[in-house]
């Protein structure tokens, strides 16, 4: 098998972008600072001191960690659709944190300057609140309505927000039992979204639901029976071949951008049927993902 052009293939791994890395950096990252901070406080506890360096410390702590967190839930939405969500919400993040940290540490009087990140801080919050809700778009939401009307309730009290913010002033009037409203529709829609989904998957839909998914992660690319299976942000193919006397076998090929390679399978793969032979290899390459291994 010559090695494929994977440029209509790969949607997850942009200009070789690697999100599953990434995420795995932002994760480490945001628990390293949790740490961190944690181990600070104790300190200044047991110290019995606590000055300005020692604030500043730890509001940076949390603040890497807070948008780490929110750059991973934005990274474990690349290649979805909508597709601009992920990549806008990993840069707002980053764009908030730099800023957040040049406040803490330059102590700069500029009103706009912290209006600006007061700002970022809000549609950075609200973009990963979105990326949590957002299911897998390749199959059917059973909550698809109650989606779209909390993440419109979730934009709006957001401009809202950020609105006054920006103006340095108060509406006044209703404005503030609005967005009062408005915060209570969408703590309503964020619980009842994931309970719809809940009820649907285990009301005697569960093969359905799964069949979906399975449907989402493969997806043939030619003719010749080779699938394109996607597990975790990464791409692979995976090529039936006749043996010799000794039943269908497979091959595996890790795409890389706009590259691949050939991926090692056991000789237990080999079946009497093609469906069990693909069927392995698909769990092989699920193994190797979850343990790190490739």
């Amino acid at each position: 098998m010559t090695p494929w052009n994977t440029k209509d293939i790969d949607g997850d791994r942009h200009a070789g972008f690697d999100p599953h890395a990434t995420g795995r950096i932002l994760l480490s990252v945001a628990i390293i600072t949790f740490c961190g901070a944690a181990l600070a406080s104790i300190i200044v506890i047991l110290s019995g001191g606590f000055g300005d360096t020692e604030a500043r410390i730890l509001l940076s702590s949390f603040s890497i960690a807070a948008y780490s967190l929110a750059g991973l839930i934005a990274t474990a939405r690349f290649g979805r659709r909508p597709r601009l969500l992920a990549p806008v919400g990993l840069g707002s993040a980053a764009f908030g944190l730099a800023l957040t940290l040049a406040l803490i540490w330059t102590e700069a009087e500029n009103d706009a300057l912290w209006r600006i990140t007061l700002s970022v801080m809000v549609i950075t919050g609200a973009i990963a609140h979105a990326n949590l809700l957002l299911g897998n778009r390749e199959r059917t939401d059973p909550a698809a309505l109650v989606l779209k009307g909390t993440l419109a309730v979730s934009a709006l009290l957001t401009a809202l927000i950020v609105i006054p913010i920006l103006a340095a002033g108060d509406p006044g009037g209703g404005y503030g039992k609005l967005v009062a409203v408005l915060g209570v529709l969408l703590v309503l829609g964020t619980l009842v979204v994931p309970i719809v989904r809940k009820m649907s998957d285990g009301g005697g839909e569960g093969t359905e639901s799964a069949a979906s998914t399975a449907a989402a992660m493969l997806r043939p690319v030619s003719r010749d029976g080779t699938l394109e299976v996607r597990y975790r942000g990464r791409v692979f193919l995976v090529e039936q071949e006749s043996g010799d006397g000794a039943g269908l076998g497979v091959r595996a090929w890790v795409v890389d951008g706009p590259e691949s390679h050939a991926m090692p399978l056991g000789e237990e793969l080999a079946a009497s049927d093609s469906y069990s032979a693909v069927g392995r290899a698909v769990q092989q390459i699920m193994r190797s993902v979850d343990t790190d291994r490739l």
